[in-house]
């Protein structure tokens, strides 16, 4: 894990690049700490270079890649400059320095992430007479691009964002993952092409303005939507779409997209059946205990997140199994499990942790953020995102990662796409009921809704389909009654992309919601806090439920009527680890989606967030309308969080943090 910027340079005007390079790797340190390095490179020649967090131990080895020229010294332009900085978790040794090169030095990759089969393909590709040095996936890459060319990926079982520079034919080529746990930002214009993991390093470049793209703002405001698209926030930086490579020719910057993968999913009804429904299972519990176990894998201490809900239980429950099978020294003698706790007894999931704790023995530790915390945190914490949050939760998460780091734990597993793969949120229940209504099952149908009314009130499933249908549907004057938080939007942004307003509304099936929540916007978000939250502490997190290859292509072949059985969600999880996990655990079934204390922390925040508001806002806010509300608005302690009021606070702390115009 680790954090990879570039400059490519398509005119010889840039002398200051090497500058801007630097300023680039500094500006994503926290992504990795442990080492820097930089390639300066031509099809001619090239230099290794080294800067003031380049470790001496890899200095001063003998591997083609070794730094060997201080980057500020190097006076030469060069069209292709890469960046990197490491996180040492997979070959603790010099031998993982980065940019790392294949042994003729034609090729060479600036890396972030994980590919977990890597020891399983390293001896593939031994059996086709590569020779390897060092014990690190980054090789692995190397070789496979040398051995399968773009369609190396095909073979990746993990998370990653790379760029590989081919020195013989003046060419890069990157890549994201599948699911996007991986970030990867670039900027193109005439006369550059530049990347990094975050969308911060690139503000760092003269050439890369920094303005809002207006209508990524009305998606966040108005559809409660973020980066939807390519272009996201910020006007000219694109997103490296999830399961995209690219080509870039460096020569002249022609720039393809290729997308190598698409997740198939099964939209075929079929009725529930007893015998097959055990079959899932059965391979179901495989599936997970291996994918928990490939990300066990590690030279750095590992340990794992725990809310009490099930996905994250069932991931401490299957490592302690694991551990009762094997020595695992990266986890330890005992497992290290981390927790957000609240003093907000509706918002504490304290008690359900510590069943999972108790049941497994592990070492617990536990942080309790409170409101002074997150008033004083803010900042820090839009600026670790770099875009506008929804929620206090967000910053619960990021306090779990920042007590890993101070226990000394480098690595966390995560529950993240557990929800997304296995049926796990209330509205999905809509989906079955509508499957059920379009293949002509009436009794199925009715079975479900009664099932559904008695655990969640006669007048829910209504609500539920209001909501969806305001929020859908087309009328502003609807949405303003329905949500109306949305009269402090400035009404001009509200009519500029009033076409954007109406959505699809309706799927046939469970897993077609299922599949474009993995696949789109819902995971997506999710999975860009996953990655700042632990990455702006130093730690990786790991996320076998959004990333594992043969688990979600099983899970998605698998029709939906078996995931979600009488009401009860995640069905197919919760009976794959019935054994292993807290009978409280398996029979619980108030998700609260880790939640905190949102409108209470708001409230009681609210004097802090008034100064944001100023006339520079005027574009997307009616800052006036706003402030003459502004305690109705914010001071809301009493109702329950609905992921629309911390947003104004975060997009006006947003604008002020990057200098956005």
């Amino acid at each position: 894990m680790c954090g990879i910027a570039g400059i490519i340079n398509f005119t010889s005007q840039e002398t200051n690049s090497l500058l801007h390079l630097k300023k680039m790797t500094d500006c994503i340190r926290h992504r990795g700490p442990d080492g820097e390095g930089y390639l300066l490179a031509s099809p001619e020649k090239f230099v290794c270079a080294f800067s003031d967090d380049t470790p001496l131990s890899s200095r001063q080895n003998n591997f083609r890649y070794s730094p060997t020229a201080d980057v500020q010294s190097v006076n030469e332009i060069f069209p292709v400059q890469l960046g990197h900085r490491r996180l040492s978790i997979i070959d603790l040794s010099p031998a993982g320095h980065q940019p790392m090169c294949s042994e003729d030095t034609r090729y060479w990759i600036t890396y972030n992430g994980e590919i977990y089969n890597y020891i399983e393909l390293r001896e593939e590709l031994k059996q086709h007479g590569f020779i390897f040095r060092t014990k690190t996936d980054i090789e692995v890459i190397l070789h496979s691009y040398e051995k399968w060319g773009a369609d190396c990926v095909k073979h990746f079982n993990g998370m990653w964002a790379f760029v590989i520079y081919d020195r013989k034919e003046n060419l890069l080529f990157g890549s994201r993952d599948r699911f996007g746990v991986k970030p990867f930002y670039y900027f193109r214009n005439e006369n550059h092409f530049a990347f990094a993991s975050e969308q911060k390093a690139l503000l760092t470049l003269p050439f890369v303005p920094k303005e809002i793209n207006h209508k990524a703002a009305f998606d966040f405001f108005a559809l409660n939507k973020l980066e939807t698209e390519s272009e996201g926030l910020y006007k000219n930086i694109n997103e490296l779409p999830t399961a995209h490579s690219f080509t870039l020719k460096v020569s002249n910057g022609d720039f393809k997209l290729i997308k190598y993968y698409e997740l198939k999913w099964n939209n075929q009804f079929e009725t529930f059946n007893e015998k097959k429904s055990e079959q899932h299972i059965s391979s179901i519990r495989s599936l997970i205990k291996n994918a928990i176990e490939l990300r066990l894998r590690s030279d750095a201490p590992v340990g794992t997140c725990l809310s009490g809900g099930i996905d994250s239980s069932a991931i401490v429950c299957m490592v302690n199994e694991l551990m009762n099978e094997n020595n695992y020294s990266q986890v330890g003698n005992l497992q290290n499990a981390f927790t957000t706790c609240f003093s907000e007894s509706n918002f504490n999931e304290e008690h359900w942790a510590k069943t999972v704790v108790d049941k497994t023995k592990t070492k617990w530790h536990r942080v309790f953020p409170t409101q002074k915390d997150f008033a004083a945190d803010f900042e820090k914490l839009i600026y670790a995102h770099d875009v506008p949050i929804w929620s206090t939760s967000s910053y619960a998460h990021y306090r779990v990662m920042q007590l890993a780091k101070e226990s000394g734990v480098k690595v966390l597993l995560d529950g993240q796409g557990g929800d997304e793969l296995f049926g796990g949120y209330k509205q999905y229940e809509l989906s079955l009921l509508n499957e059920y209504k379009s293949n002509s099952q009436q009794k199925e149908y009715s079975e479900e809704k009664k099932y559904f009314e008695q655990l969640n009130g006669k007048n829910f499933l209504t609500r539920l389909r209001l909501k969806r249908r305001v929020e859908q549907g087309k009328s502003l004057s609807l949405k303003k009654i329905f949500f109306t938080e949305l009269k402090n939007v400035n009404p001009d942004l509200l009519r500029q992309y009033r076409d954007r307003w109406e959505q699809k509304i309706f799927t046939s099936s469970l897993n077609e919601t299922l599949q474009n929540d993995f696949n789109g916007n819902y995971l997506k978000e999710l999975l860009l806090r996953e990655d700042r939250n632990g990455m702006i502490h130093s730690v990786e997190s790991r996320t076998p439920f959004a990333d594992d290859v043969p688990l979600i292509e099983y899970v998605f072949s698998i029709a939906g009527t078996y995931k979600i059985r009488n009401a009860r969600s995640k069905h197919l999880l919760r009976e794959s680890v019935k054994d292993i996990i807290p009978k409280a655990i398996y029979n619980r079934r108030d998700k609260m989606g880790f939640a905190s204390p949102n409108n209470k922390w708001m409230s009681e925040s609210r004097e802090q967030f008034r100064s944001y508001f100023t006339a520079e806002l005027s574009d997307f806010i009616n800052v006036n309308l706003l402030l003459k509300n502004f305690d109705k608005l914010f001071h809301n302690p009493s109702k329950p969080e609905n992921y629309r009021t911390l947003k104004f606070v975060s997009f006006a702390a947003w604008m002020k943090i990057f200098g956005m115009k």
